[in-house]
């Protein structure tokens, strides 16, 4: 990557233009763009030396998409507008489970590697708080069901030939780790309440103690 600061250094102690550009192998233009601010700060070659961490200051003001990861990130202010929505997703959520919501209830158009990204940049706490693993006392037998919904991937419906998502209903006990798995094609209120019961009966769990979606 090109340095703005030599550049820059290199313009202001009198270097023509095309000699800077020839020597660093870039084109011509790129030299101008990077130089353009400064002459329009009313710098000239041959004034007053700065020093290094001068210009980094001044390189950092006048192109912030080049040190800032906020404005370099294309996608940053897409989802940056649901900062509010996001954190409090986040008390009660993992990041992927936050990332499905806001693209399947608010039209979210950016990838889980992107906001991924964003998280780190907004929210490291939260970031590091999903990768630390708590450590649980065992569970006696009968007081704890774990339940999950997720997506289990795409199927063609042999009736109609439509290409449908289909995701999983899914009870785990605490106590042996029994698991009890319905697909479903809807992930809502009326899939949720005939998986609950039949897992529960399937499962004969007593309560239900921890929910979570993915």
């Amino acid at each position: 990557m090109i340095d703005i600061v030599e550049v820059l250094q290199h313009w202001h102690a009198g270097r023509p233009k095309a000699v800077i550009a020839e020597s660093l192998g870039v084109d011509r233009k790129t030299i101008s763009k990077y130089v353009t601010p400064a002459e329009a700060a009313g710098l000239a070659p041959g004034g007053p030396a700065l020093g290094r961490a001068e210009w980094s200051a001044l390189v950092a003001a006048w192109f912030p998409e080049l040190t800032d990861k906020t404005a370099r990130s294309r996608t940053f202010a897409v989802i940056d507008a649901h900062r509010e929505r996001i954190a409090e997703m986040l008390t009660t959520n993992t990041a992927a489970t936050v990332h499905q919501r806001l693209r399947d209830e608010h039209g979210l158009d950016v990838g889980v590697s992107s906001f991924r990204r964003y998280l780190w940049l907004a929210f490291p706490d939260a970031v590091v708080r999903e990768k630390v693993t708590v450590l649980r006392p065992e569970v006696p037998s009968g007081e704890e069901t774990q339940i999950d919904y997720g997506f289990l991937g795409n199927w063609v419906d042999p009736a109609t030939k439509r290409n449908r998502r289909v995701w999983a209903f899914v009870m785990v006990l605490a106590a042996s780790r029994h698991m009890f798995v319905r697909p479903v094609l809807v992930m809502d209120q009326r899939s949720w309440w005939p998986a609950t019961s039949r897992g529960s009966r399937s499962s004969a769990a007593s309560r239900v103690v921890s929910c979570r979606t993915t």
